[in-house]
Protein backbone atom coordinates (compact mmCIF):
# COMPACT_ATOMS: atom_id res chain seq x y z
CA UNK A 1 0.00 0.00 0.00
CA UNK A 2 1.32 3.49 -0.85
CA UNK A 3 0.13 6.29 1.44
CA UNK A 4 1.46 9.73 2.29
CA UNK A 5 5.02 9.30 1.07
CA UNK A 6 5.37 5.80 2.51
CA UNK A 7 5.09 2.21 1.35
CA UNK A 8 3.37 -0.09 3.84
CA UNK A 9 4.03 -3.80 3.46
CA UNK A 10 3.50 -6.91 5.52
CA UNK A 11 5.71 -9.96 5.92
CA UNK A 12 5.24 -13.20 7.76
CA UNK A 13 5.48 -16.95 7.51
CA UNK A 14 4.10 -19.91 9.46
CA UNK A 15 6.91 -19.82 12.03
CA UNK A 16 7.32 -16.02 11.96
CA UNK A 17 5.26 -13.66 14.12
CA UNK A 18 4.50 -11.39 11.16
CA UNK A 19 5.40 -7.75 10.81
CA UNK A 20 4.16 -4.61 9.15
CA UNK A 21 6.87 -2.38 7.63
CA UNK A 22 6.56 1.31 6.82
CA UNK A 23 9.20 2.40 4.31
CA UNK A 24 10.03 5.93 3.21
CA UNK A 25 8.95 6.17 -0.43
CA UNK A 26 11.85 8.43 -1.43
CA UNK A 27 14.72 6.63 0.33
CA UNK A 28 13.48 3.09 0.94
CA UNK A 29 14.59 3.33 4.57
CA UNK A 30 12.48 1.71 7.28
CA UNK A 31 10.42 4.36 9.06
CA UNK A 32 8.57 1.97 11.38
CA UNK A 33 8.01 -1.71 12.12
CA UNK A 34 5.05 -3.28 13.94
CA UNK A 35 4.90 -6.87 15.21
CA UNK A 36 1.52 -8.37 14.28
CA UNK A 37 1.42 -11.76 15.95
CA UNK A 38 0.73 -13.65 12.70
CA UNK A 39 1.45 -13.24 9.03
CA UNK A 40 -0.61 -10.57 7.28
CA UNK A 41 -2.79 -11.72 4.39
CA UNK A 42 -4.51 -8.53 3.24
CA UNK A 43 -3.89 -4.81 3.65
CA UNK A 44 -6.79 -2.43 2.95
CA UNK A 45 -6.48 1.34 2.91
CA UNK A 46 -9.68 3.26 3.61
CA UNK A 47 -9.12 7.02 3.87
CA UNK A 48 -6.59 7.39 6.74
CA UNK A 49 -7.28 3.93 8.16
CA UNK A 50 -5.21 0.83 7.36
CA UNK A 51 -6.94 -2.50 7.95
CA UNK A 52 -4.69 -5.56 8.18
CA UNK A 53 -6.17 -9.04 8.12
CA UNK A 54 -3.90 -11.88 9.11
CA UNK A 55 -4.01 -15.59 9.74
CA UNK A 56 -4.90 -15.22 13.42
CA UNK A 57 -5.76 -11.56 13.83
CA UNK A 58 -7.09 -8.31 12.45
CA UNK A 59 -5.56 -4.91 13.12
CA UNK A 60 -6.69 -1.34 12.53
CA UNK A 61 -4.16 1.50 12.24
CA UNK A 62 -4.95 5.21 11.98
CA UNK A 63 -2.40 6.79 9.63
CA UNK A 64 -0.88 10.11 10.69
CA UNK A 65 -0.07 12.75 8.13
CA UNK A 66 2.80 15.22 8.29
CA UNK A 67 5.51 13.07 9.91
CA UNK A 68 4.05 13.15 13.44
Amino acid sequence: VVAGGHVISGYGAVDDPGHLFVLDLATGKTASTVKLGGEPYYLFLRSDTLLVRGRDSEHVFELRRGGG
